[in-house]
């Protein structure tokens, strides 16, 4: 899809994307159709910084499976991704800074600064329960919220998963800082 005017991509079933596939376009949306279809990114198949502003999967995929870097320093605003997630690459979201909330409806790995400097982030919520490298949401300095299962394996021993997020209020729903 490169060099072309082409603003929206519709997928109907299974569908690997491969490196570049998507670059040099005004592409503003992407979606995916196909309940248990089979989505595959690989690394670096979309262009960084396209422009893209709309990402919607169907509610369940037999995998859904993001590489490193494929949507980096985009204009995404809300993420939703299905159960069936197997894996959010290296820097897969990094520099989304229009995005506001991230859905997570399933027990993905999530690689090192996949959110990185999703500076407009302010809501989490992880159905299930992922393993999560260092420095996931780094940066992320409106993240007020997060909803996650605490039984989550966090994959970080120096506990930096959240470093720089200082603007955090609650996990699930309790007051991160005692008020007494």
């Amino acid at each position: 899809v490169y060099g072309t005017s082409v603003n929206e991509l519709a997928f109907p079933g299974n569908v690997t994307i491969k490196g570049a596939a998507i670059s040099g376009s005004n592409l503003k949306s992407l979606r995916f159709s196909g309940e248990g279809a089979k989505i595959i990114f690989d690394k670096n198949a979309i262009e960084s910084g396209i422009g893209l502003e709309q990402l919607i999967f169907p509610e369940e995929c037999a995998d859904l499976s993001i590489g490193e870097s494929v949507f980096e320093d985009n204009l995404l605003t809300e993420l939703v991704l299905p159960k069936g997630t197997s894996n959010i690459g290296k820097s897969a979201f990094k520099g989304n800074k229009e995005l506001k909330t991230v859905t997570i409806n399933d027990s993905p790995q999530i690689g090192t600064l996949a959110f990185e400097g999703c500076t407009s982030l302010e809501s989490i919520s992880i159905k299930g329960s992922p393993e999560l490298d260092s420095f996931v949401f780094f940066g992320c300095n409106a993240l007020k919220n997060i909803d996650i299962d605490l039984s989550t394996d966090f994959n970080d021993p120096n506990g930096t998963c959240f470093a720089g997020c200082f603007s955090l209020e609650t996990i699930n729903g309790e007051n991160v800082f005692n008020e007494d």
